[in-house]
């Protein structure tokens, strides 16, 4: 199994505006070191097209990452690197906070890649029910796999 992660954020200005202009060019370099990090396995580069319910989360200033790592313990890693630290220090700079959750991290078969249509799921599901073994945050987190008939991809 391998742990998904997702955060989802809504920036205060489309990307291409300049008072972005620092924060848009930190991301190539962010994502650099997210997939040179030992634990990283793959990160979600597609554009997202909203389906369904998902519609409502079909807003131009949503930003998603969705990334799969080895393990909690890789993902974190990552997470606490200067780099990373210093963008998420000037968050606010760039971010309005977003209502309920805002990120999430679920377990996965190695074989599957999950999309944002599936990061929509995990965070509903804890906004929701709450953190479980099926969709959860690095303040919570389950170590083990979830119950059986979850496959990561069902929230």
């Amino acid at each position: 199994m391998f742990l998904s992660h997702t955060n989802i954020a809504r920036f205060r200005w489309p990307i291409d505006d300049p008072r972005l202009g620092d924060f848009a060019a930190r991301i190539p370099r962010v994502n650099e070191l997210a997939e040179q990090s030992d634990g990283f396995v793959w990160r979600f580069t597609g554009e997202f097209k909203p389906r369904g319910k998902e519609l409502s989360w079909d807003d131009p200033l949503r930003f998603f990452n969705v990334s799969v790592w080895r393990d909690l313990g890789s993902l974190l890693t990552f997470v606490r690197l200067p780099q990373h630290v210093a963008m998420m220090q000037r968050r606010s700079e760039w971010i309005v906070p977003v209502e309920g959750p805002s990120s999430a991290l679920w377990w996965i078969e190695e074989s599957t890649r999950p999309d944002v249509g599936d990061a929509i799921r995990a965070i509903s599901w804890i906004a929701v029910r709450g953190e479980t073994s099926v969709a959860f945050t690095a303040r919570s987190p389950f170590s083990h796999q979830p119950p059986a008939g979850h496959s990561g991809s069902e929230h």
